[in-house]
């Protein structure tokens, strides 16, 4: 079984404007990780927002997981040609996992990555290596910036914390 979960960046994520910005985009949020559940029966879940859509799936059978963020019409719109700069850190069992790969790709792009059925944390010894399993909660913690040159920096943060049950 396969579990996907998606997640769009809004108010529970973050947004603000660079200090170069003429105009504040959206609110801060006190919230600091939206949580979702995956369960062997609901192994894909998503949040929409009005910064986009956030998914992600668990496959229990693999103990992989794959998530995705799409950035919402409006803000493709006002990002134009201009790059996104997309990155992120995973955390799991209070330790980063060692897979970062920032992108920079157009605005209407799928942003996206997994955590494989064997990982390594950074700092780990190139032997060593790790499995999600049932019980673990994963932090994902991503940051989009694109900036529209001499009007505005816009920076968009969504921290999700998903648990694997």
């Amino acid at each position: 079984m396969t579990i996907f979960c998606l997640m769009f960046i809004g108010p529970p994520a973050f947004a603000r404007v660079g200090p170069r910005g003429v105009r504040s985009t959206g609110p801060e949020s006190s919230t600091n990780f939206i949580y979702r559940e995956l369960r062997r029966q609901a192994p894909f879940t998503y949040d929409s927002s009005y910064v986009g859509l956030f998914h992600v799936q668990y496959n229990y059978a693999n103990s992989t997981m794959q998530w995705g963020f799409g950035i919402a019409k409006q803000w493709q719109t006002e990002a134009g040609a201009n790059p996104v700069d997309f990155e992120y850190h995973i955390y799991t069992r209070g330790k980063e996992v060692n897979n970062y790969r920032p992108h920079s790709e157009p605005a209407s792009y799928l942003f996206h990555s997994s955590i494989g059925s064997t990982f390594q944390f950074k700092g780990d010894a190139p032997w060593t290596y790790h499995s999600l399993r049932v019980g673990d909660t994963v932090d994902i913690i991503s940051k989009f910036t694109y900036t529209v040159p001499g009007v505005l920096q816009h920076d968009f943060w969504a921290n999700y914390r998903i648990g694997i049950r």
